[in-house]
């Protein structure tokens, strides 16, 4: 560490001598903002520093120092090589602990000639002088003229007040560590550096950090500060920022400023919203376990954060999350202008379960705004949740709710003729369906909102199914949205008649928003199997909805629940349906081999051969399935293909065949004969052109087409009908051979 000595010699500038640690004598230091030809170190090496402007500062800096007894005082500009970077970088990652261990620090404001101007002076707007005011115990504040104007303890009311930062912090009685990192955050927002990375470097002693200078990096310092917060740190606060940055997509800020709105976010210790894991960071984000509560639409939820403010202490903030893998595993934050406030009383915890989640940490790339609004589950004008989100539990009508769904007459279903055929809300139809069971399953989401103030959320109709089960066949999310979080406790895994629950109804339909609030829930039942064993990974399998599909395999447990009654596996469903990507997803992610058989002993690719699902079964095969695997009656792929007469399929699996082509089932008939009696040309053709014998004992035909194939492979018109018939009409013999 180099001081410089407060003795002058009347020829020579003041020295600067150089101390180890463990010596270090007793000293003072300045605080000030720079001006024009302030002295370097360079300078006051090479005798140029008394021909500098900024020497009068060193004068009268170390006049009033040596007055008060102190041999040395250290000076930012004259003590530090900044020529160096690896000094530079020392010297400011040191910084704080030097301001610390000075016995006073003298601030100097070369802007302020009296007392009363203290709040406006440019000091309390630039990056460094914010650790300078907090890291000593002893700040004195002096005039341009070098008048001194007071202490941080006698001025600390002012001083707080221009700065935010409380009055314990500043006096000394409260931790600088007692404050959040959201509240330190907040002293730095209206600052200024000269330098964008030293926003960052500014700040690592208040943090305790330290970091190496990397004077290229721009924004991407304020990033690396904070991921050695984290480090170091579980204090969520972290994350309670706001910016009107359009596009961001990152869980962490890019400035300060971001945190200009959080000088009063502290963090609290809930049960409920406090997890017990650490955070790690990898290159997909920031895992860590956090409350989350889903919202439907997009993919769209709200984290909670165990951070309130201070003025309200019963609600907690919370932060726009998009689903990006849709297996609530890798987010997003959205909507980063806005930090919701939640009254937690007013739900239930299943409602905001503690999840693993991992949230991407930068901004990859700067998107339109007008994307962001697109994040929205529904239509807002500005933040009604902010205001509304704190009624109390005990108010009966829907509150925030209410005024926040209201939405445009686009997402009413056939609005007006649908109002005219719903009923009282106490009578029952025949069918048990309600005026709030056809809102429920026509999305009116409008009349959904005034009757369920009125009705029971739970109530069954004839067939045991709910309104929350209608919405979500309909995959009407905002609608669900309501019915599981408005307080009215609509029970998810209430089952009908047939067994099935509202999760199975909207992963059959293919509503993924629906299915992704569904599976937000803390306590869903995911792999629920219905009467005839049909799980929601079953009916996402047989629709072939990809997207539901990833969010399920995503859930543990699925392996148990891969069969239906029949013994029919999530690739037996897919397969049957041609949805290729599916069944390329089971075959990757599943214990669901190519080769396994239902009750009936049908494979998958037997069943997309004959369904004439060619790119299913080309996509088996390549994954290794066997094509000679037949059924309780003899069926396999290649004969299921070429009845139903699938030639792109025949001719797939050919190839894999040609050694057992006359291979004859129980009634005694080849392939060839079936596929003659069926009129398959095209697959006759095939046949014979892979080694089928022609000689074979059949049934009467009338295709000139499959006349002309067997007699290119040697049959003659004598042997293929009766004298004087022509071509066209001759029929085989059925003792052909």
């Amino acid at each position: 560490m180099r001081l410089v000595s407060t003795c002058e010699d009347s020829t020579d500038p003041f020295k600067v001598e150089e101390f180890k640690d463990e010596h270090v004598p007793r000293y003072a230091i300045l605080s000030h903002t720079w001006d024009e030809e302030e002295v370097s170190f360079q300078d006051m090496s090479d005798g140029n520093a008394m021909r500098k402007k900024g020497y009068k500062k060193i004068q009268d800096c170390c006049s009033v120092a040596r007055k008060e007894g102190f041999d040395y005082v250290w000076i930012d500009t004259c003590c530090i090589d900044k020529t160096s970077s690896t000094e530079l970088s020392e010297a400011i990652n040191s910084m704080y602990r030097w301001y610390q261990d000075a016995h006073v620090c003298y601030a100097f404001l070369a802007d302020v000639d009296w007392p009363t101007e203290l709040a406006s002076s440019r000091w309390f707007e630039r990056g460094f002088t914010l650790q300078e005011l907090i890291a000593p115990s002893t700040v004195v504040f002096y005039s341009r003229s070098w008048i001194e104007l007071g202490t941080k303890e006698s001025m600390k009311s002012q001083i707080s007040d221009r700065t935010h930062i409380p009055i314990g912090v500043l006096s000394g009685t409260d931790s600088v560590e007692d404050a959040s990192v959201a509240q330190r955050m907040s002293w730095a927002s209206s600052r200024k550096t000269s330098r964008l990375e030293d926003e960052a470097y500014c700040l690592m002693g208040i943090f305790g950090i330290n970091m190496p200078l990397l004077y290229w990096e721009g924004k991407a310092a304020f990033l690396r500060l904070q991921e050695e917060i984290m480090k170091v740190s579980d204090d969520y606060s972290i994350f309670c920022w706001k910016s009107e940055h359009p596009g961001r997509g990152g869980i962490l800020a890019d400035s300060a400023n971001a945190f200009s709105d959080s000088r009063d976010v502290v963090l609290t210790q809930d049960l409920l919203l406090t997890s017990k894991f650490p955070w790690t960071t990898t290159n997909k984000g920031i895992h860590l376990e956090l409350a989350f509560m889903g919202i439907g639409h997009g993919c769209l939820g709200l984290g909670v954060l165990p951070c309130i403010r201070l003025d309200k202490r019963h609600m907690f903030l919370a932060i726009w999350l998009r689903d990006q893998s849709r297996t609530m595993e890798r987010f997003e934050r959205v909507r980063c202008h806005e930090l919701e406030l939640i009254d937690l009383t007013i739900f239930v915890p299943w409602q905001f379960p503690l999840r693993q989640i991992c949230i991407q940490r930068r901004r990859l790339a700067v998107t339109d705004r007008r994307t962001d609004h697109l994040n929205l589950p529904y239509p807002m004008k500005d933040s009604h949740m902010d205001r509304n989100c704190h009624r109390s539990s005990h108010d009966n009508d829907l509150g925030w709710i209410d005024n926040w769904l209201r939405v445009p007459e686009v997402y009413m279903t056939n609005q007006s003729p649908i109002l005219g055929k719903i009923r009282s809300v106490n009578h029952r139809e025949d069918s048990g369906l309600t005026g709030l069971f056809h809102a429920a399953a026509t999305g009116n989401l409008e009349e959904a909102q005034r009757l369920l103030s009125r009705v029971k959320v739970n109530l069954q109709d004839a067939e045991g199914r709910t309104p929350l089960s209608y919405a979500a066949a309909g995959g009407h999310s905002m609608i669900v949205w309501l019915m599981l979080l408005a307080r009215h406790k609509a029970k998810a895994n209430m089952l009908d008649k047939l067994g099935r629950t509202p999760l199975s109804y909207a992963a059959e339909g293919g509503h993924g928003d629906v299915v992704w609030l569904l599976l937000s829930l803390g306590d869903i039942v995911v792999h629920s199997p219905d009467n005839l064993g049909l799980t929601p990974l079953i009916y996402a399998a047989r629709g072939g909805h990809e997207r539901i599909i990833d969010m399920l395999l995503g859930r543990d447990g699925f392996q148990n629940y891969l069969k239906d009654n029949d013994g029919r596996t999530v690739l037996l469903h897919a397969s049957e349906g041609g949805h290729v990507a599916a069944v390329r997803i089971f075959l990757t992610r599943t214990k669901t081999g190519p080769d396994m058989q239902d009750k009936h002993g049908k494979t998958p690719l037997l069943l997309a051969s004959m369904n004439g699902h060619e790119e299913v079964a080309r996509a088996l095969l390549a994954y290794g399935a066997e094509v000679e695997t037949s059924t309780k009656f003899d069926e396999t792929p290649l004969w299921v293909a070429a009845l139903n007469g699938h030639e792109g399929v025949v001719r797939l699996l050919l190839p894999h065949n040609s050694s057992k082509l006359d291979w004859t089932d129980r009634t005694g008939r080849t392939l060839l004969h079936w596929a003659v009696i069926k009129g398959h040309a095209s697959i006759v053709g095939l046949l014979l052109h892979y080694g089928a014998s022609w000689k074979l004992r059949t049934e009467p035909y009338n295709t000139d087409a499959i006349t002309q194939l067997l007699l290119g492979r040697g049959a003659t018109a004598n042997r293929l009908g009766i004298e004087g018939w022509t071509r066209q009409q001759c029929n085989l013999d059925r003792s052909l051979r």
